[in-house]
């Protein structure tokens, strides 16, 4: 299990969050969920932007994190990513719902996002199909699509990605966990995803 809690007060060395596009990066107290500091990213341009840190070449994953946004109308990703660099499956707060992607497109969730509240999005992939899980603020699971087909061919999984696009306000990144996932894993609701606490 590998992660990053933000806590050395950096976000460009271990691990690295690369950054392309526009938006503005900073690792502070005020962006935190637990400990001392977490990540913000703010100042989105219309187009998009990214930030994501490379996790070798995995066979099956298990990620998660705590997230915020401040425009729920705009689009912040939670995604994993092929060796190939194409987004295989992602958790999405999008046009003002939470979303899931697969290999048939976006697809809305029933529970509806707010602004500047902390959900835990969780992301694991067994190899062959893909779980995705939204957390509460009380750890609370609130929604869950299982089964799902990502998109494209998975050639190992090389990246986690936070990608934006048009959000007017900042996304927030707090605890950001990862690790192989020991399939047939029986899916895990309701439990607190601390880093000391892995499936």
């Amino acid at each position: 299990m590998a992660y990053d809690t933000f806590e050395d007060g950096n976000y460009d060395t271990d691990p690295t969050w690369l950054k392309t596009g526009t938006g503005t990066v900073a690792v502070t107290e005020a962006s935190k969920k637990n400990g001392v500091y977490g990540l913000e990213y703010s100042n989105i341009a219309a187009d998009f932007a990214y930030l994501d840190t490379l996790i070798g070449s995995l066979a099956t994953l298990d990620t998660w994190t705590w997230i915020r946004t401040s425009d729920i109308s705009g689009r912040c990703d939670y995604q994993f990513v092929n060796t190939s660099n194409a987004a295989q499956s992602l958790l999405s707060i999008y046009l003002s719902h939470f979303q899931y992607y697969d290999s048939t497109g976006f697809h809305e969730m029933t529970e509806i996002p707010v602004n500047d509240t902390w959900y835990i999005f969780r992301i694991a992939y067994d190899g062959s199909l893909t779980d995705f899980y939204v957390y509460d603020e009380d750890q609370n699971l609130i929604e869950s699509a299982l089964n799902t087909t990502p998109a494209g061919a998975v050639i190992n999984i090389g990246r986690i990605r936070l990608w934006e696009q048009n959000v007017t306000g900042s996304v927030y990144l707090d605890d950001v966990g990862y690790g192989d996932r020991d399939p047939p894993e029986p899916a895990v609701t309701g439990q607190f995803m601390t880093l000391q606490k892995y499936w």
